[in-house]
């Protein structure tokens, strides 16, 4: 009988890679301290930091040393919390050849509805699939959904998308029409022109025809390995231009950082508003009159703040 801890189980196995992979391909290459192949096998995370104490932040806490030395039980509870708990959820793309496939789990009628309404506003729409990676109670779980992706024949401009009712996502209303925008890709020679005119026609369909109520996505913060960039020279697309501060409705204020892409999708035509995901971050998207009524009645002080800083 062997004595190894087991941090994960079987069931959970595909999840915890996708999360590692997830995790090299970030920014820092580490969440909460976790390195990815530590998030692979917990045990080899042997110890944990106490930064403020390392860098003299704060009173020095008798007792309390810089580095703690984990047992397998603490790698266990820290592994459960900081990754398996604390993760955000997120969509790892499959692939897009063209068909439905038979393994999404998820329904699958809102691609046949998008399917029909680009191909009537002349754009080549492809059916795809990925994995969304998210918790629900203690466990880690992935499952196969139906993507799609809607591509301008003329420009090679392309987005990807994501009905947000096969989401694990918390809504602030459930029976909102959502669209997730996964991302927005031009390859080619930076267009401004030809993007504005993609976004147009990507409201006719989502907004204008088949009546979502918002269709949103979260800026990249770094480059996506599948996805080559056309940012030329020096690449000042993830730096910060400035901090939004919202007054929020119990008097405190919150603070939503605003990089150089985000703004460039404003000036394209895209609407930057609060993510119903995070605390923190700003999506850029597309929003029908009706919705935004809806938000001024809800919250009448903090939308109008949003509303009032639309380009």
């Amino acid at each position: 009988m062997s004595g190894r801890m087991e941090f994960y189980s079987p069931e959970e196995s595909e999840a915890v890679i996708q999360l590692s992979q997830r995790i090299r391909e970030s920014v820092d290459g580490e969440f909460n301290d976790w390195l990815p192949s530590q998030v692979l096998d917990p045990s080899q995370k042997r110890v944990s930091f106490n930064w403020e104490q390392m860098m003299g932040f704060g009173r020095s806490i008798p007792g309390q040393g810089s580095v703690t030395r984990l047992d397998p039980i603490q790698q266990y509870v820290k592994f459960r919390e900081e990754i398996i708990r604390d993760y955000p959820a997120f969509v790892v793309i499959g692939g897009y050849g063209g068909q439905l496939d038979p393994k999404i789990e998820t329904p699958t009628a809102w691609m046949e509805d998008l399917f029909s309404s680009a191909v009537d506003h002349g754009l080549k729409p492809l059916m795809g699939y990925g994995h969304q990676n998210y918790r629900k109670g203690a466990l880690r779980h992935t499952r196969r959904l139906g993507l799609m992706k809607l591509v301008d024949p003329d420009s090679g401009i392309n987005v990807e998308l994501s009905n947000a009712n096969q989401l694990e996502t918390d809504y602030p209303d459930p029976g909102t029409r959502i669209m997730k925008i996964l991302f927005i890709h031009n390859a080619s020679r930076p267009a401004p022109f030809k993007v504005r005119r993609f976004i147009k026609n990507l409201r006719r369909v989502l907004v204008d025809d088949l009546r979502y109520s918002w269709a949103y996505g979260h800026c990249a913060t770094c480059d996506q390995p599948d996805h080559e960039n056309n940012a030329p020279g020096c690449d000042k697309r993830f730096k910060l231009r400035s901090i939004w501060k919202i007054k929020m409705d119990d008097g405190t204020t919150a603070k939503f950082r605003e990089s150089n892409l985000c703004r460039y999708w404003q000036l394209m035509g895209m609407l930057a508003a609060p993510s119903p995901e995070t605390d923190t971050e700003l999506t850029v998207g597309l929003m029908s009159e009706d919705y935004r009524k809806t938000l001024l009645d809800f919250s009448p002080d903090v939308w109008t703040q949003v509303f009032d800083k639309e380009q």
